[in-house]
């Protein structure tokens, strides 16, 4: 009864109990119904979520999208350092068992190998601006893992495993030569824009895992066998080791993708002697127009390749012959230091 008379409007009739036949009834129970409400319309989201759905990918979006498609090559890289750097860790290895003791023989054997490099790298350039980034990669990779693989087989025979040697490691050279010089040009191709610092980072970060990653497997090497096993067949194991990844590595290359802007270059075909001409007109531009920075970035290489290797090489050695550390104390603090520079 409470809701009811709250519900129904008081009256003079109400109040009399004849309210049933009120006219003031008649117009409560026939009113117009209430206009339905109109449904709100949603909400713009705001904050991080909104402003990143219209800015597309974030930063460490485009670095991941960015590994999933380099990283064979970046491995590649690793494998180059750790093979250029495994033969300096077990040359007093290598002396005795293939050049006759001599150490000197044994460093122009290591040496080799960065003469060969600069011509080589001027032959892989060429090929990779008219053949593709990709096809000198491989190409190179298979040379370098190649000869990498061969030094381990060399056979202990005097004159002719010297020879052997030599032979393989002139080839790592022109390998490893046109491996870092396409490996550059796609890294840097390949990048989104706003990843490309982070993509010519990893050039420098690679090779430094190289250097830990041969230096780490030469110490446990040293530290576990006996000087009769190490010259046996024990400073043959690092250069082996590189078979299975280094199989891994070509098996993926195979599936990455030339970088968009040598397909957008080479998108319209010309005719051989067109293509020599508009390369060697590029190049020529290109030297006489950016000639200071080509000797800065020149000189740059230079000496950050010189302080790789007299830190991770020479340092060791001096650190045990000049301070009277041990083999593995040396090879700690080396470690240390590169894994700083990483």
């Amino acid at each position: 009864f409470f809701f009811v008379s709250r519900a129904l409007p008081h009256c003079k009739c109400h109040a009399m109990g004849q309210h049933f036949s009120c006219p003031q009834r008649t117009r409560v129970r026939t009113r117009t119904a209430r206009t339905p409400r109109t449904p709100r319309t949603p909400r713009t989201p705001k904050g991080p979520t909104a402003e990143a759905a219209k800015a597309g990918p974030t930063y460490w979006g485009l670095v991941a999208q960015f590994w999933a498609e380099q990283l064979p090559p970046t491995v590649a890289n690793v494998l180059e350092t750790y093979e250029g750097s495994a033969y300096a860790y077990v040359e007093d290895w290598i002396a005795v068992a293939l050049f006759n003791r001599s150490n000197t023989a044994a460093w122009l054997g290591f040496a080799v190998t960065f003469v060969v490099r600069p011509f080589a790298g001027l032959v892989c350039g060429v090929a990779a601006d008219e053949f593709g980034r990709r096809r000198v990669l491989l190409a190179s990779l298979y040379i370098m893992f190649g000869a990498t693989v061969g030094q381990g087989l060399a056979p202990a025979v005097p004159y002719l495993g010297a020879a052997w040697m030599f032979a393989c490691r002139v080839l790592q050279g022109f390998g490893s030569a046109g491996q870092v010089g396409s490996f550059t040009v796609m890294m840097t191709e390949s990048a989104p824009p706003p990843a490309m610092g982070h993509a010519a980072a990893m050039i420098s970060v690679s090779g430094w895992l190289g250097f830990i990653v041969a230096l780490a497997i030469s110490t446990a090497l040293n530290y576990a066998l006996s000087p009769a096993q190490m010259l046996r067949w024990g400073w043959r194991v690092p250069f082996l080791l590189t078979a299975l990844p280094g199989g891994l590595v070509l098996y993926y290359a195979h599936a990455t993708h030339e970088s968009a802007a040598f397909e957008r270059e080479h998108r319209e075909p010309e005719d051989g002697g067109a293509r020599v001409d508009h390369m060697k007109a590029d190049l020529k531009a290109t030297v006489l127009g950016h000639w200071r920075t080509g000797l800065l970035g020149t000189a740059g290489v230079l000496g950050v390749s010189s302080l790789q290797y007299l830190y991770s090489v020479y340092f060791r050695q001096w650190l045990v012959q000049a301070c009277g550390m041990s083999t593995l104390q040396a090879s700690q603090v080396v470690l240390a230091g590169t894994a700083v520079a990483v």
